[in-house]
């Protein structure tokens, strides 16, 4: 009899949470699954014609720490609601994803609703997928944005964001960036776990997080991050697969200064500006790396132009061996197509003649596991 009441009482409890949730909103579709539930499109009951976003929480998932699969994870969901109102109510940026108004926040027993607007342009990530490489002037603009959003992220709110890339920048309807997903972020100058080491997604890994060495929570690894994220926008493939000058080949050519004589062995005649900032936001040692300011007061950010003439910082001293690649390393390592554009303000659309990038940005699942073993 008491087993009975119990599953009454259970079943009573789902159909009130479910009740909840659908007189506060009319839920459209399920837009993708994420780590402690769904992210849902839907539509306020009061205000029908908006359009927002709920974040499904489960509560007892974000508590443990794990994802839907039982899998440990670091994100951590009420690091990332504070920060979503905190970018709402006291240190707004547009190029920062920032919480709804406060009454389309709700929960039940079992779930937490996080309500975030709906940015038409969807994910970037979508965009290069469609697309491949954008035009300098385009991926400039965006690049840009994300830079002036982690400056104020990492300088005016005080935390990094620590999963910086193509799938966590949103585009709203100018095709503007917005940088979301702050569940790794953590404040700058914080103890750092060296078991976060594989935290984020593994192609814009910083080498202090793939190695586990980071000491403090940084906005040098954001910087990586984006450089990155700027070489896929311009190019349509990764630099490289791991941020291991031991295990891949094309990482340790990027450190030894040689991006450049990299880029031409392909067939890619990118600005020498462009190449310049990259190699200064790739560099392996966080203390040499490039900081957010040089970034956004480097060069080829500042000006629109794609004429810049760079004098290269000094180049190490080493010798390069390119009689090690082989005919198939050199397919492997073809660049898609960069049509150039005239207006700064990023258009994007699809185009049979952009060349999609034949390699998948999430092409290194096998590497990714092949660390996480190495790690146990």
């Amino acid at each position: 009899m008491e087993t009975k009441t119990n599953n009454l009482r259970r079943v009573k409890s789902r159909l009130t949470d479910h009740s909840a949730l659908s007189h506060a909103f009319k839920v459209e579709r399920v837009l993708q699954q994420a780590i402690f539930g769904n992210i849902l499109l839907a539509r306020p009951i009061n205000n029908m014609s908006e359009r927002v976003v709920l974040k499904a929480v489960s509560k007892v998932l974000a508590k443990n720490g794990k994802c839907r699969r039982g899998t440990s994870v670091f994100e951590n969901h009420d690091v990332e609601k504070q920060l979503l109102k905190t970018l709402r109510d006291e240190h707004p940026h547009k190029n920062l994803l920032a919480l709804s108004r406060e009454e389309y926040q709700i929960s039940d027993a079992t779930t937490t609703y996080t309500c975030l607007p709906f940015l038409e342009g969807g994910e970037l990530f979508a965009v290069v997928d469609m697309e491949g490489a954008q035009s300098e002037s385009t991926a400039r603009d965006l690049a840009r944005g994300v830079a002036k959003g982690l400056k104020h992220l990492h300088q005016v709110v005080g935390y990094s964001h620590n999963d910086v890339s193509l799938e966590n920048i949103l585009l709203d309807k100018k095709g503007r960036p917005v940088l979301c997903d702050y569940g790794l972020a953590k404040r700058v100058g914080s103890k750092w776990n060296s078991k976060r080491s594989i935290s984020g997604k593994l192609p814009y890994q910083p080498p202090e997080i793939y190695f586990g060495t980071a000491k403090k929570a940084s906005g040098k690894g954001d910087v990586f991050s984006l450089g990155v994220t700027l070489f896929v926008l311009l190019c349509g493939i990764p630099p490289f697969d791991l941020p291991d000058m031991t295990r891949d080949q094309r990482y340790l050519y990027i450190q030894k200064g040689r991006l450049g004589e990299l880029l031409r062995l392909w067939g890619k005649d990118l600005n020498p500006s462009v190449v310049d900032l990259l190699s200064k936001m790739l560099v392996h040692d966080p203390e040499r790396r490039a900081s957010i300011d040089d970034v956004l007061n480097h060069p080829w950010i500042q000006s629109p132009k794609e004429d810049i003439e760079m004098t290269f910082g000094e180049e190490m001293d080493l010798e390069m061996d390119f009689s090690s690649c082989s005919e198939e390393d050199e397919e492997e390592m073809d660049f898609a197509d960069v049509e150039d554009q005239e207006s700064r303000t990023p258009v994007i659309k699809s185009s049979a003649a952009s060349k999609a990038s034949p390699d998948s940005v999430f092409s290194f699942e096998s590497a990714y596991r092949q660390h996480k073993l190495s790690l146990s």
